[in-house]
């Protein structure tokens, strides 16, 4: 992270008050909680795909963080997000895989989990409050006028998503394409792939029944 300007020219770094930090804790949480509940819906199928049904609930995820960071007149509440996003996809895309998880996999999640919390400490290390902003930040908004949320929105929060995602891809396995869950259409509940069973159809069972009358009929 690169150095900010804040509007608290008193306060000194590592002074942001507690209440700052729970806003943060509240944003992200509810950020987690909506990519993970995008996961679980059926409509987010997508082909069977795990790098859509991902791109899908990080863009939730960074909505989410934009409607924080527009409540509070703060962009830099998706600042975190740049060290907080690869730890989780990296353990999706672990998870999602159909071929057994080598130990080479997850040391190499280990290590982008170790990389995430010492960026995530320096950045909170540096962050002074709900009102320290980054100065790129405020000089756009200056520069930009009315079109500010517009640049907010796709500028600092959509594209550098987009960035952190491209950079994640590297953690997805060839299978990518097949996604993790599948759907039961009766049940709606989501299954591991892992866990699927071939269940061979009964031969008296009803639709082949049915299928058997239709060929008479014919």
């Amino acid at each position: 992270m690169t150095a900010n300007r804040s509007t608290d020219i008193n306060l000194e770094p590592n002074q942001a008050p507690a209440i700052a930090f729970v806003w943060i804790w509240i944003a992200y949480a509810l950020a987690i909680a909506a990519a993970a509940a995008t996961l679980l819906q059926p409509w987010v199928a997508l082909g069977d795909s795990v790098l859509l049904r991902a791109l899908v609930a990080d863009i939730v995820a960074t909505l989410i963080i934009f409607g924080f960071s527009s409540a509070f007149a703060n962009a830099s509440f998706y600042d975190a997000y740049w060290s907080v996003a690869p730890p989780l996809l990296g353990g999706y895309f672990l998870l999602a895989q159909e071929a057994a998880i080598e130990v080479r996999s997850v040391l190499v999640l280990s290590l982008v989990c170790a990389w995430a919390i010492r960026l995530t400490d320096n950045w909170a290390r540096g962050w002074r409050g709900l009102t320290h902003e980054d100065w790129r930040y405020v000089d756009l908004q200056v520069t930009t006028g009315r079109a500010w949320w517009l640049v907010n929105l796709l500028g600092i929060h959509l594209f550098p998503t987009a960035l952190v995602f491209i950079g994640c891809i590297g953690g997805a396995k060839p299978d990518a394409h097949r996604h993790y869950l599948r759907s039961d259409a009766r049940r709606n509940v989501f299954v591991p792939q892992r866990c699927r069973v071939n269940v061979k159809r009964h031969p008296h069972s009803r639709s082949d029944h049915t299928l058997s009358t239709r060929r008479r009929v014919g």
